[in-house]
């Protein structure tokens, strides 16, 4: 279940069996509802989904590709939860900039990738990761290379994560 809120990340663990947590900040909230709802917290269940990931073998020039479709992206999913009436991801970015400036995607080269990877699971360890290759309206061939940098290089060198 994915949850941002203290009161829905609670609900999560009284009712779920596993987390979809978009921060770190998540883990340390689910895992003491996970101790009162008297699961076991101490192997919680978590799919990590923040920052969007995407491997390169060029990230500059991917990122510069990829930002017309993140700013969309962000822009519309702001735009959905403000007419929900919840407005947890903030106004939509103005521009490039601010986009940047929310630190929301990482792109990077497979070594950049794995040492990311690796500092979020020390931050705050979790059981999946999310790996968002395929951006809304972005070149089907860009995510392919990236979901093979990912499988090839990326995923091998983190076996060790436990």
């Amino acid at each position: 279940m994915g949850a941002t809120k203290p009161a829905a990340i609670r609900r999560a663990a009284r009712i779920a069996d596993g987390l979809i947590g978009p921060a770190p900040w998540v883990r340390e909230t689910y895992v003491e509802a996970l101790r009162d709802a008297g699961k076991d917290w101490r192997h919680p269940r978590i799919l990590s989904f923040f920052p969007w990931r995407f491997t390169s073998e060029d990230p500059k020039r991917d990122w510069d590709l990829l930002k017309p479709y993140a700013l969309y992206q962000l822009r519309e999913y702001a735009a959905w939860n403000i007419a929900a009436g919840d407005p947890s991801l903030g106004q939509p970015p103005k521009d490039y900039a601010d986009l940047e400036s929310r630190g929301i995607y990482f792109i990077g080269n497979p070594e950049e990738m794995i040492a990311n990877i690796r500092q979020a699971f020390e931050q705050a360890p979790f059981e999946r990761l999310w790996n968002m290759a395929v951006w809304p309206g972005a070149d089907l061939g860009m995510a392919t290379r990236s979901m093979e940098l990912f499988a090839t290089e990326v995923m091998p060198a983190l076996r060790d994560l436990q």
